[in-house]
């Protein structure tokens, strides 16, 4: 069905029911008369609405030639997918950075140690420094009583 017949159709059947919800149309356009301003716009609706449903009728045959269901399946067991390797990276993420917070602390604790042992290595070493003087003399007494 063309615009104009559509139009028609629709006007048609307005001035049918426009009594029954308690509206009067105008005299002038009672009749429908394609060339007034009220039928050139009756007209232009109607092939839009003619318009649109084309599209969605070529949309729903591309879907069903395209199987557009199974693509948008598919991207959605995708994407579950991509969201369940998210929570799992997250969690590996939250180990890791809780390993290195453990290993952040034994580290510290490692350098605290080696600290200390650096601090009493040298301090004998330097305590055996200042005994040096005294070595020496007791082997050269020890060699004097040979």
């Amino acid at each position: 069905m063309n615009a104009i017949k559509l139009a028609i159709l629709f006007h048609d059947l307005y001035e049918k029911y426009a009594p029954e919800y308690g509206y009067e149309t105008k005299d002038e356009t009672k009749i429908f008369k394609a060339q007034t301003p009220n039928g050139q716009l009756m007209i232009r609706v109607c092939r839009e609405i003619q318009k649109i449903e084309r599209f969605r009728n070529n949309l729903d045959i591309t879907e069903s030639a395209l199987g557009i269901s199974g693509i948008y399946a598919k991207l959605e067991e995708r994407a579950d997918k991509a969201e369940a390797e998210l929570v799992t990276i997250k969690a590996d993420n939250s180990m890791l950075i809780a390993e290195q917070d453990a290993n952040s602390f034994i580290v510290s604790n490692l350098q605290a140690a080696l600290a200390t042992a650096e601090k009493a290595i040298s301090d004998t070493l330097a305590e055996l420094t200042s005994e040096l003087p005294d070595i020496g003399m007791a082997v050269r007494i020890l060699k004097l009583r040979k």
